[in-house]
């Protein structure tokens, strides 16, 4: 029997319906999306909320064991700064 990706699609996603009671199990749960605030870490939420006290204007973060790193621009200036977990705010060498 050949099946058409389609069918194949149909058959696989019937199957997770049935096995799940009803319920699209993946489908059904809404991700929030990454740039959202529901989306980040607390220590993201944390430090995105101590740039921007300070005046930053925040494009990027990212988790690391040393903290938060952000790139943030403040009076024209763009920046790669570290926040780390006690909330001092570090700025690092340009290469990132």
């Amino acid at each position: 029997m050949k099946l058409t990706t389609k069918a194949a699609l149909a058959l696989i996603l019937g199957a997770g319906l049935v096995a799940s009671g009803g319920a699209w199990p993946a489908l059904a749960q809404a991700q929030p999306a990454a740039g959202t605030p529901q989306g980040r870490t607390q220590a993201e939420r944390d430090a995105l909320a101590a740039l921007k006290r300070a005046g930053y204007q925040v494009s990027e973060l990212r988790t690391t064991k040393a903290g938060v790193i952000a790139r943030a621009a403040k009076d024209g200036r763009e920046l790669s700064l570290l926040v780390d977990f006690t909330g001092k705010v570090m700025a690092l060498p340009d290469g990132r």
